[in-house]
């Protein structure tokens, strides 16, 4: 491989002293060493912030930044104004990269030329039972390449495209006018559609090469959560973008609009305090499904959920909690 660019990983930590070594470990034992890592410390309580400043002293590569607590967005925007890498990749402190992750992006961006390169991940439980998925093999890099407009449909559907902004490599000045939005639920999905706007080709491969934690502590398994409700606006934005700039892909963006309606009413509890909640969405949700039945192109597993609407919104709160019993075995 030719490409020598200096690579900024850029983690938020808050309290994570029980897995923040394993996640760096699997940052500074990347085969591509050209790397920077900076850890901001987010105003951590329990001892993770000491861990920061050892790797800092065990390690040359190891950037440090010690905030008050203002949140993952906060955190991740005080990184990039100090990042110096050409390419930036942003990852969770108690999840895991291959050993392969960097080079593996790197080989396809050398590749290909393009802005953004993807690669998949997967949830664990217990790092052990994942040993020998993070010791494989990779092979040479297998992907797809897609532009921007095909990458934000397959977004809508939920398809190889994702709203986190881990497993990605990004150019950095693909970042520079953007920011992610702080005290906000779901600030990933605010900014990751307009970085896949503004790039002219991204591509996408299928390995694994990111494990990301699942855990009680874990921000995507809390409760219920009123920043929650801030996914309806961000996916109606999300929405109102792609008509102005995608017309083609309205469809598409009303799907997702709605799917973001269903969602957010499978999780939501019972109780008179979230009545009104409810019956909003719910109203969106008929609002929207006439169209989103209609739309051959949108996956029939949406489709079948949206269909479910017609059931009553109490029986898709009811199917939301069997759904999340499943999904937690």
């Amino acid at each position: 491989m030719r490409n020598d660019s200096l690579v900024s990983i850029i983690v938020p930590i808050y309290n994570s002293k029980e897995y923040i070594r394993a996640a760096v470990d699997s940052m500074l034992n990347q085969t591509y060493e050209n790397l920077e890592v900076i850890l901001v410390d987010d105003g951590s309580t329990d001892g993770s912030e000491s861990i920061c400043d050892e790797y800092r002293e065990k390690d040359h590569r190891v950037v440090v930044i010690h905030q008050k607590n203002q949140g993952q967005a906060a955190a991740r925007n005080a990184a990039y104004r100090i990042a110096g890498g050409e390419y930036i990749v942003y990852a969770d402190s108690d999840d895991l990269m291959h050993r392969e992750q960097i080079r593996y992006m790197l080989q396809i961006q050398e590749a290909t030329g393009v802005d953004i390169v993807h690669v998949e991940n997967k949830k664990f439980w217990d790092a052990g039972r994942i040993a020998d998925e993070l010791e494989a093999g990779v092979g040479e890099p297998d992907y797809t390449v897609y532009t921007a407009e095909r990458a934000l449909e397959l977004l809508c559907y939920q398809k190889k495209f994702s709203f986190g902004p881990w497993c990605k490599l990004i150019k950095r000045e693909l970042l520079a006018d953007l920011k992610f939005p702080v005290n906000m639920g779901y600030e990933d999905a605010a900014i990751m559609y307009k970085l896949y706007g503004k790039a002219e080709k991204l591509a996408y491969s299928e390995t694994v090469l990111y494990w990301y934690r699942q855990h009680t502590a874990s921000t995507m398994h809390t409760g219920f959560s009123d920043k929650k409700i801030d996914r309806i606006r961000i996916m109606a934005e999300f929405r109102d973008y792609l008509n102005r700039n995608y017309p083609a892909l309205a469809p598409a963006g009303e799907t997702r609009y709605c799917l973001a309606q269903l969602q957010l009413l499978m999780e939501l509890p019972f109780g008179k305090e979230y009545r009104d909640i409810k019956k909003q969405a719910y109203r969106n949700i008929k609002d929207s499904r006439k169209a989103v039945l209609a739309n051959k192109q949108a996956p029939a597993r949406i489709r079948g959920m949206v269909a479910s609407s017609y059931l009553g919104p109490d029986i898709l709160m009811l199917l939301g909690r069997l759904y999340m019993v499943v999904t937690r075995r």
